[in-house]
């Protein structure tokens, strides 16, 4: 096989500078750039790339073929930039995962966007929250309640219910409240906040 590493075109990051890897077989380019290890000035096999910082190798065939085999970081990076929209931000911030597992070596551009959205996000909800358990304690006080002395007996609830009603924006939640569900309640609140379907931050491979 003729093989050629050549400079190539790319979105994310550049590809390796033009050299002629002689004696490197197709495998063991391949196990290379899995690795994310590049070529270096004489051959040098320690570099490793990660993040931006290259997209892989361009194979030339002896017939004038052409394929491209991407190191495996950058294909991690891609699947990362492509699929992430605002409702997979939701998702886990709702679910309370860790958020960075997204942000490692990815562009700048890439982590202050998912840092707004997810900002944005967890003020909307916490916002909410603040708001419901407000108007939940202003019930309980209208009706001689606190939070350590529920009305929790069947014309407590009625009247409880009356007033909840009253506040169409959050009934269910003040409810949920009411039953000491907090899990429920959070679980609530967040699907308030759940993003459409939206584009990915790009879409280009």
């Amino acid at each position: 096989m003729n093989s050629l590493v050549r400079s190539d075109w790319s979105s994310i990051g550049s590809s390796v500078p033009e050299f002629e890897p002689w004696g490197v077989s197709l495998d063991d380019l391949q196990t290379m750039a899995d690795e994310n290890i590049l070529f270096g000035e004489g051959s040098n096999y320690d570099k490793i790339a990660v993040g931006t910082e290259a997209e892989g190798y361009v194979i030339r065939f002896s017939n004038g073929t052409r394929c491209k085999i991407k190191l495996g970081d950058y294909l991690r990076l891609h699947k990362v930039l492509t699929g992430c929209t605002e409702r997979t931000i939701w998702e886990v911030v709702s679910q309370g995962e860790d958020l960075y597992r997204y942000l490692e070596n990815v562009p700048d551009e890439f982590r202050d966007w998912v840092l707004m959205v997810s900002g944005l996000l967890i003020e909307q909800h916490g916002n909410f929250m603040w708001d419901v358990k407000y108007c939940f304690s202003s019930i309980l006080s209208q009706m001689d309640y606190d939070e350590d002395h529920l009305p929790l007996d069947r014309e407590g609830r009625k009247e409880f219910a009356r007033r909840a009603k009253e506040n169409p924006w959050a009934t269910s939640e003040l409810f949920l409240l009411l039953d000491q569900n907090e899990k429920k309640l959070e679980e609530a609140a967040w699907k308030r906040f759940r993003p459409e379907a939206l584009k990915p931050f790009t879409s280009e491979g």
